[in-house]
């Protein structure tokens, strides 16, 4: 609660965020319905840097690194997390290397999550996707109030820059989400990057979503 931070950066292994670098679910659900991991951020504005910090950063957010919940299998267990984050600002600088990068988190998966009264603006260089909340999302998400303002500077990729860009969720795979009152501001900047060279001449392109991300089908 009542969180100001212009230095804390949080890194856990592949995963980079303003206040915490990963939350990982446990992989049994309670058989009484409860959540087996709760996280509440309320009231919290992050202003500093935020960038790779480890040779294997791959998911870098605004807040969180990414939040996870799976089981055995590889697959999403909804409901194993709860994530409720209310009133959350953004106005740092947000620079993505590679994978997805979100103004709160760069990957949620297998989450009940509730976003409420959130600002994202800052500058963001994102060339491999970028979500004003999350670049990628699978599971349960209300959304009520996103705003991007104006002092806003994103550059961002496209859809054909690899993987997506969007406000409020760069894409959702096996999701349900309910978004109301997203504003972005006419003011803003959001410009889309130029195409990445990959120093192939003759690169093997892959249609699809999750085997692209090293998923599985």
């Amino acid at each position: 609660n009542n969180i100001k931070t212009s230095n804390t950066v949080g890194v856990y292994y592949q995963y980079c965020g303003g206040l915490i670098g990963l939350v990982y679910g446990p992989t049994q659900e309670n058989q009484n319905g409860e959540f087996g991991l709760s996280v509440n951020i309320n009231n919290c504005e992050v202003s500093g840097t935020i960038q790779k910090r480890h040779t294997s950063t791959k998911y870098i957010g605004g807040a969180i690194g990414g939040v996870v919940a799976w089981n055995n299998t590889d697959s999403p267990r909804y409901g194993n997390i709860k994530l409720n984050i209310d009133k959350f600002n953004f106005n740092g600088t947000l620079t993505a290397s590679e994978y997805g990068a979100g103004g709160i988190s760069g990957s949620i998966g297998g989450v009940q999550a509730n976003f409420t009264n959130i600002t994202v603006g800052g500058k963001v260089s994102a060339p491999y996707g970028f979500g004003g909340i999350a670049q990628h999302i699978d599971g349960f998400a209300t959304v009520d109030s996103f705003t991007v303002p104006a002092e806003a500077e994103w550059s961002i990729s496209t859809g054909n820059n690899a993987y997506y860009s969007a406000a409020p969720f760069g894409e959702s795979l096996n999701a349900w989400v309910e978004a109301k009152n997203v504003t972005i501001d006419p003011g803003a900047k959001i410009e889309a990057l130029g195409p990445r060279k990959s120093g192939v001449d003759k690169p093997v392109v892959f249609y699809g979503t999750s085997i692209t991300h090293g998923g599985c089908c």
